[in-house]
């Protein structure tokens, strides 16, 4: 029988020298059982898994350019800072014609802008951020929260 218990939960803890009683086993695995069922719901960590993802200070993600003459890709909040690369990595082409971009609130870039919610791409044709040519899609983007 155990001599000393956890100070949360009262589950046994045992000496050395102390016999072992399966009704302590059984009572322990019960309240071990009733903890874990109590613990959170998947909506719960779905809540938690949102927050954390809001208070990230940089948010990733990739969009594919339609070949329009601008896209506004949305984010839901203002960047302080955006870097946009094309899928096509910084290859010679790539950067000839496009190459990464980086924009501020107060400081386009010759193809990137910054949005109240977000940042609006440019330049539908071959070597633009909103280009659909395969070797550029798709385009990859780093948004500083």
């Amino acid at each position: 029988m155990a001599n000393d218990h956890t100070e949360h939960y009262e589950l046994p803890i045992w000496d050395a020298g102390d016999r072992f009683l399966r009704t302590e086993f059984n009572e322990a695995h019960q309240k071990i059982d009733a903890a874990l069922a109590g613990m959170a719901t998947g909506d719960e960590l779905e809540a938690v898994e949102e927050l954390a993802q809001s208070r990230a200070w940089l948010v990733t993600g990739t969009y594919t350019g339609d070949g329009a003459d601008s896209q506004t890709i949305e984010l839901g909040f203002q960047p302080k800072a955006v870097l946009v690369v094309p899928g096509g990595g910084l290859n010679a082409e790539c950067i000839y014609e496009t190459g990464a971009q980086l924009a501020f609130p107060n400081q386009a870039s010759h193809l990137l802008s910054v949005t109240a919610s977000g940042f609006k791409v440019s330049g539908g044709g071959s070597g633009g951020l909103n280009s659909d040519r395969t070797g550029y899609n798709p385009f990859f983007y780093v948004a500083m929260r």
